[in-house]
């Protein structure tokens, strides 16, 4: 596969993992964003990503929106995406270019909207969900299979 191809691949993947809807303030386990960015994948450039070494994704404005290390083709380590004002939205953690690690998304004023764990893409764990002023608002718990093994309940005080 040349390399113009690969890339192109790569980047169109990254884009599809981290967009989705996250206006959704009271997002519950079932209907939780992926990730953070509210960006079409039309909005991002598309440059060839390397196969090893530090990889950026800028918008069409030359704004940062992704960053992270990339190993053989693949992400690897800690994924950060940035809104268009440059604030972080989300934190991933990529093992062998699958979630594997914890994933935190940010509302827009900053506050945790949620923090959970994936291992191989599937929610794994405890997962925290926080209201506007980033105060814990509910716990769901996932087994190793990505499904919800307690109804989502309100933290105790």
């Amino acid at each position: 596969m040349n390399t113009f191809l690969r890339s192109a691949i790569i980047i169109t993947a990254i884009i599809v993992a981290t967009c989705s809807s996250c206006g959704n303030s009271s997002a519950t386990s079932a209907e939780k964003p992926k990730t953070d960015s509210t960006q079409s994948a039309s909005t991002f450039v598309n440059e060839p990503l390397p196969a090893n070494g530090h990889a950026r994704v800028t918008d069409k404005q030359g704004r940062l929106r992704m960053e992270g290390d990339m190993k053989n083709g693949q992400r690897e380590g800690i994924w950060t995406s940035y809104d268009a004002k440059g604030k972080v939205k989300s934190r991933n953690e990529y093992h062998g270019n699958k979630l594997n690690g914890i994933t935190t998304v940010f509302r827009e004023n900053g506050a945790p909207m949620y923090t959970g764990q994936y291992r191989n893409d599937k929610e794994s764990g405890l997962w925290q969900f926080y209201d506007d002023t980033g105060a814990l608002s509910k716990e769901v718990r996932y087994d190793s299979t990505g499904t919800v093994i307690n109804d989502p309940v309100e933290p105790t005080p």
